[in-house]
């Protein structure tokens, strides 16, 4: 049967699988994971090393790249001002239908909505005027400073003119208030 020392070297191997099972859930698989770990966070790392370098390649005139910066940073703000100048807006369509020869019916602002960190207003616009005067007008209100957006324009001809209705959006940067903290 069993001798003793058969039985001694059954549990010495017993005692030596219970620690190998215990050192490898203890020790060895959490510093797999963490190797894991690493080994992402470094390849993370490498990528932002790697933009940063991009970017400076890129704009190696840090001076001539603030300055290009902030000269689109005032375009942007041409396009969108702090505020909403609804009366601003108005003068500038009848100025261009003046100019174009156009016949404004109507020019009605809409309630000032928020949208994300700007504010819109909608403006139904309607008028009638011959081809190339509507054309011309057209342009004129694609190329005005605050950004615009035509939602909805709606064109029907008549005779000698075209009678039209549009629905256009103009954006203004959302007022912050500072809290009295």
């Amino acid at each position: 049967m069993w001798s003793k020392e058969k039985a001694g070297f059954g549990v010495c191997m017993g005692c030596l699988l219970v620690f190998f099972a215990a050192f490898f859930n203890s020790v060895y698989e959490p510093q797999q994971q963490a190797i894991v770990q690493k080994k992402s966070l470094l390849k993370e790392n490498q990528k932002e090393i790697v933009a940063v370098k991009n970017f400076l390649n890129e704009h190696s005139n840090l001076s001539a790249y603030e300055s290009e910066l902030s000269e689109k940073e005032g375009i942007a703000e041409k396009l969108l001002p702090k505020n909403m100048q609804i009366s601003l807006f108005i003068r500038s369509v009848e100025t261009f239908a003046q100019k174009h020869k156009i016949f404004l019916f109507v020019v009605k602002p809409d309630v000032v909505k928020q949208q994300d960190e700007l504010q819109c207003v909608a403006f139904s616009i309607e008028f009638y005027g011959d081809y190339f005067s509507v054309l011309a007008f057209l342009q004129e209100i694609e190329r005005m400073q605050p950004f615009t957006c035509v939602k909805k324009l709606t064109i029907r001809a008549e005779d000698d003119h075209l009678d039209c209705k549009m629905i256009i959006e103009t954006y203004a940067k959302m007022k912050i208030e500072k809290s009295n903290v």
